[in-house]
């Protein structure tokens, strides 16, 4: 791994932990102001404070670096280093005292995700990875499967309707068919699974970059393959995603498109 990455991936390490000690204190209180966005989804007091912390540690260490933040927007989204920021991604599970919820953390060097970490703290369950280095579960390392057959695999995805919207309810459905296994576990739960094996393959079709960076360079370190449903890379503009063992992609792929 490049230094520069090294010395990114323990900041980040340390961002998260000030923000898990933020999110632990409001989930066990139970006491936030709940507010709904435009988009008709939740946002707490602990997504804010969290955010807020891990731009504050983030700034300090590295002033010239970008931001795009789901809580908080982009700044200097355009610099050749940028944060994604999910502080609590599946508010929704959070709100209701459910434990999975994860805060999603990556930077991008000229684009392209070099350092992830997607940390569910109640589970107490964090993996990271960054560029070279491979793709760890606290310390251990963690590999995708082996499975090179849709008829083996284990699929999960998300909400149905995005699928309807976007016209792949269809191809999702032959999918299921198709598939061994079909379950929807929430996108950041079934990304981590993925990267260590525990299932094959996982579909959104609603997401936004601060969804996907972190888990994307995770599951590619893993030995996975990331992209969004069409087989684009993920950028700042990806809103679905395709994400596999890397041995059944294309055959996804040919179904999807």
């Amino acid at each position: 791994m490049e230094n520069n990455y090294q010395e990114f991936y323990k900041s980040a390490q340390i961002a998260v932990d000030k923000a898990e000690a933020v999110i632990l204190k409001y989930f066990h209180e139970q006491n936030f102001s709940i507010e709904q966005k435009a988009d008709n989804t939740p946002v707490t007091a602990a997504d804010k404070a969290a955010e807020r912390i891990i731009k504050e540690h983030l700034h300090k260490t590295f002033p010239s670096h970008g931001y795009f933040g789901e809580e908080e927007g982009d700044e200097s989204k355009e610099a050749e280093f940028v944060w994604t920021i999910d502080p609590i991604d599946g508010t929704k599970n959070f709100v209701r005292g459910l434990p999975l919820f994860s805060t999603e953390l990556a930077m991008l060097h000229n684009g392209k995700p070099v350092v992830g970490i997607s940390n569910f703290p109640i589970l107490k369950q964090r993996a990271q990875a960054a560029k070279g280095i491979g793709a760890f579960v606290g310390t251990e390392q963690i590999t995708v499967s082996k499975i090179a057959k849709l008829e083996n695999a284990y699929v999960s995805h998300g909400g149905i309707k995005h699928f309807d919207k976007k016209n792949l309810l269809t191809p999702l459905l032959k999918i299921s068919y198709l598939a061994q296994s079909t379950r929807g576990f929430g996108d950041s739960w079934s990304f981590q699974q993925l990267a260590q094996g525990k299932i094959d393959v996982s579909l959104e079709a609603h997401v936004r970059l601060w969804d996907i960076a972190a888990q994307s360079i995770i599951i590619e370190e893993a030995g996975g393959t990331v992209t969004d449903i069409y087989g684009k890379q993920i950028g700042f503009d990806t809103a679905t995603v395709l994400a596999s063992n890397g041995l059944l992609h294309q055959e996804l792929l040919d179904l999807l498109c």
